[in-house]
C-alpha cells in the first residue's frame, strides 16, 4: 500500500460556516512517479490514479441543478487529485480519500478532521450588525446585535468595531454599493449573510460615473 497523504491547501482564517475548504491528495510509492514540484512538469500523479473523496457531510446537495439523478447531485462525494466543499453548517467532519489505479487496484487511502465554527457563536452580540430600517433587530434569535438602518451605517459599524464581525442583510431586500468596497483592506474577517424570511438578499454593486473615471485613471 502507498502512502497517501490529505493537505489543506486553503481555508479561511475564521473557520466559520459556511466556508469553501480546499484540499489535495498526495500519494508516495515506488511505483507510481513522485509528483512534480512546480507547475513547469507536467504531474503524472493527477492522471495515473484515481482519487475518490468523502466529505463527510451527507445529505449536502446542490438547489441550483435540476433534472439531474440523485447520485450526480451528492455534494458529499468529489473526485481527482484537488477538490473543494463547502461545509454550509457548523460542526466536526471527518474527510476521507480514497485511492485507486485506473485498473481499480486500491492503492491507499487517509482521512483528515475538519472543525468548522458556529457563525452564531463566533459573532455573539455586538459582533452581530442587523441591518434593520425599522431599527427593531431580531432580540430572540440575535440578541445584543448591533442595529444599523442601512448597508453604509452598517459598514461603519463593521470598521468601528476593528475585530471579526458580520453583517446580516434582511431577506427580501436589495441593496446598492455606491463606491468600492474593499473588504479585504478596511474591514478584518468580513462574514456577510442574512436573517429574517422569505428570499435571499441582494447584493449589488452599482459602478457610478465617478468611480468609472478614477479606475481608468
Amino acid at each position: 500500500m502507498a502512502e497517501v497523504g490529505i493537505f489543506i491547501t486553503h481555508r479561511s482564517r475564521l473557520r466559520v460556516a459556511p466556508e469553501a475548504v480546499f484540499f489535495r491528495a498526495s500519494v508516495r510509492s515506488s511505483d507510481i512517479p513522485p509528483e512534480a514540484d512546480g507547475l513547469d512538469r507536467y504531474d503524472e500523479s493527477f492522471h495515473r490514479l484515481l482519487y475518490d473523496w468523502s466529505f463527510g457531510d451527507p445529505g449536502a446537495i446542490s438547489s441550483k441543478v435540476v433534472n439531474l439523478p440523485k447520485v450526480h447531485n451528492d455534494l458529499n462525494r468529489a473526485y481527482g487529485k484537488a477538490v473543494t466543499h463547502v461545509f454550509t453548517r457548523a460542526g466536526r467532519y471527518e474527510v476521507t480519500c480514497v485511492v485507486h489505479t485506473l485498473e481499480g487496484d486500491r492503492v491507499g487511502e487517509n482521512r483528515i478532521v475538519v472543525e468548522v465554527t458556529d457563525p452564531s457563536r463566533l459573532f455573539a452580540e455586538t459582533a452581530t450588525i442587523l441591518i434593520d430600517a425599522e431599527e427593531n433587530g431580531d432580540p430572540n434569535d440575535y440578541p445584543g446585535a448591533q442595529i444599523a438602518p442601512n448597508l453604509p451605517t452598517a459598514l461603519q459599524a463593521l470598521e468601528d468595531l476593528n475585530a471579526p464581525g458580520r453583517i446580516l442583510l434582511p431577506r427580501g431586500t436589495r441593496h446598492v454599493l455606491d463606491t468600492q468596497l474593499s473588504i479585504s483592506r478596511r474591514y478584518p474577517h468580513f462574514h456577510l449573510g442574512a436573517w429574517g424570511r422569505g428570499d435571499r438578499p441582494i447584493l449589488a454593486a452599482h459602478d457610478t460615473g465617478e468611480y468609472r473615471r478614477r479606475r481608468s485613471n
